[in-house]
């Protein structure tokens, strides 16, 4: 939030499960009380594999923030279909279990 320009909009995440659930409700607290707007709310199944059509919505809904709640295979796929697509975010991140924040900067070519 110490950004200028403030991020004013949040995109969120997860995969349809305990940890994923509990995540997001935390982010959507701790959005409210920061301000934001969520722009995108969205849990997926469990067995997903393609991750495109998610990354593709998060997208269009044009967020400042990403916030992604993910268990491994999840966290792998998000990241390599937000890669392909080439999503801009002014950060990307969360709960996404199974990767450092240095590979996820190094996946998304920052």
């Amino acid at each position: 939030m110490a950004q200028n320009p403030k991020p004013t909009t949040l995109a969120l995440t997860g995969a349809d499960a305990e940890f994923p659930h509990n995540a997001l409700e935390g982010a959507r607290v701790l959005a409210k009380a920061a301000g934001l707007k969520i722009v995108y709310d969205r849990s997926y199944p469990p067995t997903t594999n393609d991750y495109t059509p998610i990354v593709r919505g998060i997208q269009a809904a044009n967020p400042d923030l990403v916030f992604v709640a993910s268990y491994p295979p999840d966290t792998v796929g998000i990241i390599r279909a937000a890669s392909e697509i080439g999503l801009k975010a002014k950060l990307f991140g969360g709960g996404m279990v199974g990767l450092q924040s240095t590979a996820i900067k190094t996946q998304l070519g920052h």
